[in-house]
């Protein structure tokens, strides 16, 4: 432990100022001591405000609807094992060869589940979709590019090089602005007897079809606002505020070199004015940073970029 010195004042301010005695050894961390207990990530996590519900995840074999709390397995013609089912909710599913194919295991204090699809492979078999009950979602390309990735609010579809195809943002009521663009359904094949069908939020459907066996879990969230719910702002993506910050600078290089080529003398280069229309644009800009909320991080690249003060 240390013990703070004495803390020296002029006489004006000494009879105001004590002086204080801390030793670590004497003061065992406490909630109501000087020595805090450390907040721990989890329960930072669990302090975090959560204003919204979620309820998910059902499992239907062969078209009829599982009962819940109860075991089941069935098997392949060829007596290799199709599926194993648990009365806690989680599962396994093979693959005709015996391999794992799905499996559905429980999150730590019974918080929600994961549903882990991997590759039809005996060994280091590679991962292709992994699903949690929170509304977190992502599906690999097999050269391990995200495919698909969705959350709670959004989510995107990339090609196998990781360009974005397709963004949406989910139309639940815990946005501030309905999406202007409707969501079109997905449909993706992992492997020849796995895929994943996304019809909206509440309808992400993992499939399984091998030797007369089909199954199919459905790890869609329905979300619903709180009373004490505050909409969620406007929300923009930071590729897109970033390119919007580009175009805004290229468009000003050039209003520049125009001007430039217009007027030879370099006194009349410095009282150049750019168009109105940039000046919309950056202030289009700002408006959609500060609606969404961004971090300061992006806030000042953003500034910098567009050539505007912080």
């Amino acid at each position: 432990g240390r013990q703070i010195s004495p803390i020296h004042s002029t006489p004006e301010y000494g009879r105001q100022l004590r002086t204080i005695s801390y030793i670590l050894s004497q003061e065992p961390p406490s909630s109501g001591g000087w020595t805090k207990i450390p907040v721990t990530p989890a329960e930072q996590r669990r302090s975090e405000e959560i204003t919204y519900s979620i309820s998910c995840c059902d499992f239907t074999i062969a078209g009829g609807k599982l009962l819940k709390n109860q075991f089941l397995q069935q098997y392949y013609k060829n007596g290799v094992k199709f599926l194993t089912m648990f009365p806690d909710g989680t599962a396994q599913i093979f693959y005709p060869s015996g391999n794992l194919a799905v499996i559905i295991v429980q999150k730590k204090e019974n918080s929600g589940y994961i549903c882990i699809v991997q590759e039809d492979r005996s060994e280091n078999p590679g991962i292709q979709a992994v699903f949690e009950s929170s509304g977190q979602g992502t599906c690999y390309h097999p050269n391990g590019i995200v495919w698909i990735n969705i959350t709670i609010r959004e989510g995107h579809y990339s090609d196998q090089d990781g360009s974005k195809v397709r963004t949406w943002i989910w139309p639940n009521h815990l946005q501030k602005y309905t999406p202007t663009v409707s969501f079109k359904p997905v449909f993706v094949s992992l492997n020849q007897n796995v895929g994943v069908r996304i019809l909206g939020q509440d309808k992400v459907a993992i499939s399984f079809l091998a030797m007369g066996k089909q199954a199919k879990i459905n790890v869609g969230t329905k979300v619903e606002p709180s009373t004490n719910h505050h909409p969620w702002p406007k929300h923009v993506s930071e590729d897109d505020l970033v390119l919007f910050a580009s175009r805004i600078k290229i468009l000003k290089v050039f209003a520049k070199l125009h001007s430039c080529l217009k007027f030879s003398s370099n006194d009349q280069w410095t009282k150049i004015q750019l168009p109105s229309y940039i000046s919309k644009h950056a202030l289009k800009l700002m408006d959609l940073c500060r609606e969404s909320a961004v971090s300061a991080a992006l806030d000042k690249l953003i500034m910098s970029i567009i050539n505007i003060s912080a």
